[in-house]
């Protein structure tokens, strides 16, 4: 041994000492394996994961590949007097009949009258004629007086104690305006709303023809925020028909359909408050009359059935003019299966395009966008009249 010079084999731990030194604890060694197996696990829950929100997707997905399907789900019936309206609210859950005197019923889902409303008119003033707005949000009424008024039914829902949804109305009648010749009763009545105000069209009898009046309705707001409404004088518009008038339909967008005896429909809009022609008259069915017609949600296609069930759609459409300007003009744009029967009734969708027609003996739903139909019966009973609810699988 040289002095001064460590012996480094004899200086250096021993074997135990260095083992004890890099040994792992238990605890550690359970923690590293526990950490393991819970990566793996995450792993294996996220790809499960992944692949089950893609199966979701796929199984909400695949109907919109395949048809429609619709059929009748449930045929319940009503009692109510003739002449008597029907309509569902919004949600589908209530249904109301409007009786000519101006009675409403609301029914439930189980049809049960849960609720009535009755006009409160002045003594020696009656309701001559009704009609269902075109959104099915309410009614217009004409009077014997000359006048009009709206009815908004203001549908609602709530969950009772049980957790069930119900319906509630609140109608609230607005002012009554006039609409045509004073003290004459109105025989039919048609309304529309829209962002340029109201329209009202009334028919009259004062002599032996037929005579149609328009008034609009304008709401004015003062600087203390009161609004106030101001009707414009009626405007007798049959006088520009080649043919006696036949009936009327009106659209929230200032269109104005008139259908004549003829078969011949004449087309109005309202231009900055001024009544002005759209188009030269145009006959969807020569030689042969409009037994119906209705505008489909969005008020821009015209469904119409003839005499002999032929359904067609007129569509407003671009087209230049002389002068190289763009105007909207109707334009036959959809052709339908006939339906059987001679009497035809018409009710629009609330939420989308398509569209009821019924007859003496058949009842189809229709649908403009895809030109199809989408479901056709026979009815056991004649069809007085008919309501489009939001909802149909």
């Amino acid at each position: 041994m040289v002095p001064g010079v460590k012996n480094s084999r004899a200086d250096a731990p021993s074997s135990s000492a260095t083992h004890r030194r890099f040994a792992v604890s238990r605890w550690t060694l359970f923690s590293d394996w526990f950490m393991n197996r819970f990566i793996q696990l995450g792993g294996i829950t996220v790809i499960v994961a992944v692949f089950g929100i893609l199966v979701f997707i796929g199984i909400q997905a695949w109907p919109l590949f395949g048809g429609a399907k619709v059929g009748a789900e449930q045929t319940t019936a009503l009692s109510a007097p003739g002449g008597s309206l029907v309509g569902t609210d919004d949600s589908g859950r209530a249904t109301f009949v409007a009786a000519p005197d101006g009675t409403v019923t609301f029914y439930d889902a189980k049809q049960k009258a849960f609720q009535t409303w009755r006009p409160d008119l002045p003594e020696n003033v009656r309701i001559t004629a009704q009609n269902l707005r075109p959104d099915g949000s309410g009614l217009v009424y004409g009077l014997n007086n000359g006048q009009a008024f709206t009815l908004a039914l203001n549908f609602s829902t709530r969950r009772d104690e049980n957790g069930n949804w119900l319906s509630q109305a609140a109608p609230e009648a607005g002012e009554p305006i006039l609409v045509g010749l004073p003290e004459v009763p109105v025989t039919e009545i048609s309304f529309a709303a829209g962002a340029e105000g109201k329209i009202f069209a009334a028919v009259q009898s004062p002599g032996t023809q037929r005579e149609l009046r328009l008034t609009q309705v304008k709401e004015r707001r003062s600087l203390m925020g009161r609004s106030r409404q101001e009707a414009t004088e009626p405007l007798r518009l049959d006088q520009q028909l080649s043919a006696p008038l036949a009936t009327v339909t009106l659209a929230s967008n200032g269109n104005i359909l008139l259908a004549d005896t003829d078969g011949g429909i004449h087309a109005f809009f309202d231009r900055e408050g001024e009544i002005v022609p759209r188009q030269p008259v145009f006959h969807p069915f020569p030689g042969r009359r409009i037994a119906t017609l209705g505008l489909v949600f969005g008020d821009n296609s015209l469904v119409l059935v003839s005499e002999n069930g032929e359904n067609v759609i007129w569509a407003l459409t671009p087209q230049h003019d002389a002068e190289g300007k763009v105007a909207r003009v109707w334009q036959h744009t959809k052709t339908f299966p006939p339906l059987p029967g001679k009497t035809f009734r018409f009710a629009r969708s609330p939420v989308n395009k398509a569209f009821l027609l019924a007859s003496e003996q058949t009842a189809s739903l229709r649908h403009s966008t895809t030109e199809s139909v989408r479901w056709e019966d026979t009815l056991a009973f004649f069809p007085a009249a008919i309501s489009f609810g939001p909802h149909y699988a």
